[in-house]
């Protein structure tokens, strides 16, 4: 969930699109990437400039591995997907280089999550707040220009919420 306590001065297009929409669309359009992106991906949560201060924060952000697309105990499409972890890994050494058929799988899905019939976008205001789940939607936003006085600076409060309730997750995506 998101709330939007100040919006940026410009930009900063909240998008989403259903990973279920997607994984649709490729399965139509090139199964053979769905396999790929199907098998565990390097990831890590590591980014430039972050300081570990305990084992557990260095545990958090260590290299995995997690497939983006998996099912659950429905047999639903399932997704765990941050472009910028992926990169960030790769850019820092922290993974082995990808395969092209994964460059090919990754470049996929990024046109189709920015596919304007499958997408949407909404620029939030203040008191805005989005709720979504992030196992079946992919979430990102356009690039944003803060004013230069702090009252005039985007302040977006991400929320993270569990339930019993939500749809089973796959034991890999490291949830009970």
């Amino acid at each position: 969930s998101l709330f939007c306590y100040r919006p940026a001065k410009a930009g900063g297009l909240s998008k989403f699109v259903s990973s279920i929409a997607i994984y649709n669309q490729m399965l139509e359009e090139a199964p053979e990437l769905v396999e790929i992106l199907c098998q565990p991906l390097h990831s890590s949560m590591s980014m430039e400039g972050v300081v570990c201060h305990s084992f557990q924060e260095y545990e958090r952000i260590s290299p995995f591995t997690l497939p983006i697309f998996n099912r659950n105990g429905q047999g639903h499409p399932v997704n765990r997907y941050a472009a910028g972890y992926i990169t960030s890994a790769l850019n820092r050494g922290l993974v082995p280089p990808i395969t092209s058929e994964q460059e090919k799988a990754l470049m996929k899905l990024n046109e189709t999550a920015n596919r304007p019939d499958l997408a949407y976008g909404v620029h939030l205001q203040a008191g805005d707040m989005e709720f979504f789940n992030n196992n079946f939607v992919f979430h990102s936003r356009s690039e944003f220009h803060d004013g230069e006085a702090v009252d005039n600076q985007r302040c977006i409060i991400r929320i993270w919420l569990n339930s019993p309730e939500i749809e089973t997750i796959p034991p890999l995506f490291g949830y009970e």
